[in-house]
């Protein structure tokens, strides 16, 4: 049976920069569907942590992973495998893969998830 068959539901946001986002509440989750657009004019980078925002320093905390979406592109991944966030989902959008630098331009993103 496929994740959307069993209840997903998607997370969206149109202006992700570099401020920390409780994407999603604290719980967990698996995350199986990323789609997200750089309007801007050079890499931009999603960090993902998995962990309520409070617990985040956007710079200073390590990501649980990052996706590096280019210049004026896009990317969109489905997982097979998704993937397992135990504590929450937090997301901020920076200029570096693990910095905290505003990225040119907010990134647009949507991910498709379970509560598990």
């Amino acid at each position: 049976m496929a994740l959307s068959q069993v209840g997903a539901q998607t997370y969206s946001n149109a202006v992700l920069v570099e401020t920390k986002v409780a994407a999603l509440g604290a719980g967990s989750y698996l995350l199986f569907n990323f789609n997200l657009f750089n309007p801007g004019a050079s890499v931009s980078y999603v960090q993902f942590f998995d962990a309520v925002s409070t617990n985040v320093t956007v710079g200073a905390t390590t990501p649980t992973f990052v996706l590096a979406i280019p210049a004026g592109g896009s990317i969109n991944i489905a997982q097979t495998c998704p993937k397992w966030f135990r504590t929450g989902v937090t997301i901020a959008c920076t200029s570096s893969a693990t910095g905290s630098g505003a990225p040119v331009a907010a990134v647009v993103v949507s991910i498709d998830y379970v509560s598990g």
